[in-house]
């Protein structure tokens, strides 16, 4: 049976845990036949540097 929402390409992506903009960004972007598919990595305790 023929994929009939990727029938034009499937999209991956594996992003940090802490980025929660890139998926909604993505999917705004995809075109029709095109569907993403999304990984997380979690990141713990992760100190942030000026």
């Amino acid at each position: 049976m023929p994929d009939a929402l990727g029938r034009r390409c499937k999209l991956a992506l594996v992003a940090p845990s802490t980025n929660i903009v890139v998926q909604p960004e993505f999917d705004g972007m995809r075109p029709l036949g095109v569907t993403n598919h999304f990984g997380r990595i979690a990141i713990s305790n992760m100190a942030a540097h000026k």
